[in-house]
């Protein structure tokens, strides 16, 4: 029985890529093997173990959030980290993250502790690439101008830190779900410390696929700090709940920047910008999927 709930867990998963994939091909009019000729099948291997790596970044840094200890991880929570890229990409609401968190009910925080972790790492998140952002507005705008949004993202993390906690303590309490007490928790803020690098290293590997993207388009006279901060800025669209992932609005807006800010011809940045779109979604939706069909499942594993 063990046996035939993994095939078929391992049969779903390759299914659901495969589908993924065809609806890829089809949206992008079989142009998708066309960007792969365009860019080389070597620098497309370059472009895959990139994100491979951003990928294990991210489900890292779930993890860490999640389990104060290794020892924790079990196979139902590591197959939820390894989804929830794939689900953020594809469903509203920050889909992937909600089922990371319930699927991580082996470790010792309460949800409401490991909620609360989640927003600070999703936080996070929207401070660095605010910080990665300014770049730009020193470029164009002043320098006093960027301290100023520096020293205002800087507040923003210690207020988080320091308010957060007790906010979420709130909204816990009114579902009934146990907080603990936060002031005793030395290791939270240990970890928040140790993602915030986890993050950074997370958004650097970000900027790199699309600056090995942009390279390999014959495109030489962009600076990389200038493609992270090109990046950072259509990334933050995201946040913008008007479609699944932020498709289509990223696209633009990256287009857009590239063009204005990177000094790329307007066909030439909106051509990047859809390559970039379309192999970030292909590999983010597509891999983790591929990955779970050949993840071995432990001997004995624990009950799902």
């Amino acid at each position: 029985m063990e046996f035939n709930r993994s095939l078929i867990l391992r049969m779903i998963s390759f299914l659901i890529g495969f589908s993924l994939l065809l609806y890829i091909f089809s949206e992008t009019d079989g142009k998708l093997i066309d960007y792969i000729s365009e860019i080389g099948f070597d620098v497309f291997i370059v472009l895959f173990l990139t994100y491979c790596s951003i990928l294990v970044f991210d489900i890292i840094r779930l993890l860490y959030v999640f389990h104060p200890y290794k020892e924790e991880v079990t196979f139902a929570s590591l197959r939820g980290a390894i989804l929830a890229p794939s689900l953020n990409m594809l469903l509203p609401a920050r889909a992937g993250d909600v089922n990371a968190l319930v699927t991580s009910k082996s470790s010792s925080w309460a949800v409401g502790q490991r909620t609360r972790n989640l927003v600070l790492l999703r936080l996070t998140d929207v401070m660095i690439l605010a910080t990665f952002s300014f770049v730009l507005i020193n470029f164009y705008f002043s320098n006093w101008l960027l301290v100023a949004l520096m020293v205002c993202a800087m507040i923003g993390y210690v207020l988080a830190f320091k308010y957060l906690p007790s906010m979420v303590a709130k909204f816990a309490g009114v579902l009934n779900f146990e907080i603990g007490d936060a002031s005793k928790n030395k290791v939270t803020s240990g970890k928040y410390v140790s993602s915030l690098g986890l993050s950074f290293l997370f958004w650097i590997f970000q900027g790199s696929f699309t600056y090995f993207l942009i390279i390999s388009m014959g495109v030489s006279d962009i600076g990389f700090i200038a493609v992270i901060s090109i990046l950072s800025f259509a990334t933050l669209s995201k946040s913008l709940p008007i479609t699944p992932g932020g498709i289509g609005l990223y696209e633009g807006i990256l287009a857009i920047s590239l063009s204005e800010f990177g000094s790329i011809e307007s066909a030439a940045a909106t051509s990047l910008a859809l390559m970039d779109g379309v192999f970030r979604y292909l590999f983010t939706s597509i891999i983790p999927w591929v990955f779970l069909t050949v993840f071995p499942k432990p001997k004995g594993g624990e009950e799902e």
